[in-house]
């Protein structure tokens, strides 16, 4: 259960953290733990990569906790941890998939692709149309429509200025209408 941090209080649990307090560091963590799980999952596509990025993300952050910036937010600088993790791990999965396709014979289409349900297959259309947007794209969508950051939020996760996020917003919205329709857009 994720549990809100003040401010003044993240401060605090960041100074306790960074002379070696576990504990601190967990709180710390525990507060922002569920966006930070939303985020690898929409960039990543599924549950378990997105776990698996998120804990290398937990070792890299406590490795650099020194770096963490008091008065830049422990959220942000860790959101932008857990991002660039997933932009390895969707590098990692497309280098795999290329050496995958190369020695393997492409399968044929099934039929039973025709036979889903409508709703399924919006759903996997949005997914699927998520992970071949740029990672910055995706991740403000995300971090706009789920998690309902503003544009100065996004910014700091993505490293990026405001203005740079709303244009990645408003490129992914774009994609979004194109590929889906007016009824899609968040």
């Amino acid at each position: 259960m994720m549990r809100t941090i003040r401010s003044d209080e993240e401060t605090v649990q960041l100074a306790a953290a960074r002379l070696g307090d576990r504990a601190a560091f967990s709180r710390l963590v525990r507060a922002h733990h569920d966006q930070a799980l939303a985020l690898a999952a929409r960039l990543l596509g599924n549950h378990e990569d997105a776990e698996d990025a998120l804990q290398e993300a937990l070792i890299k952050t406590l490795r650099h906790l020194h770096r963490a910036e008091p008065d830049r937010g422990f959220r942000s600088w860790f959101l932008r941890i857990v991002f660039n993790q997933c932009l390895d791990t969707r590098r990692r999965r497309e280098t795999r998939k290329r050496h995958e396709q190369a020695s393997t014979p492409a399968p044929i289409a099934s039929a039973s692709v025709e036979s889903r349900a409508r709703g399924r297959e919006s759903l996997a259309r949005v997914r699927a149309l998520m992970e071949s947007m740029p990672p910055k794209q995706a991740a403000a969508l995300h971090l706009r429509v789920f998690e309902e950051f503003d544009y100065e939020q996004i910014a700091g996760v993505l490293g990026i200025t405001a203005g740079s996020a709303r244009v990645y917003l408003v490129k992914a919205r774009r994609r979004l209408r194109a590929e889906l329709g007016e009824e899609w857009l968040p």
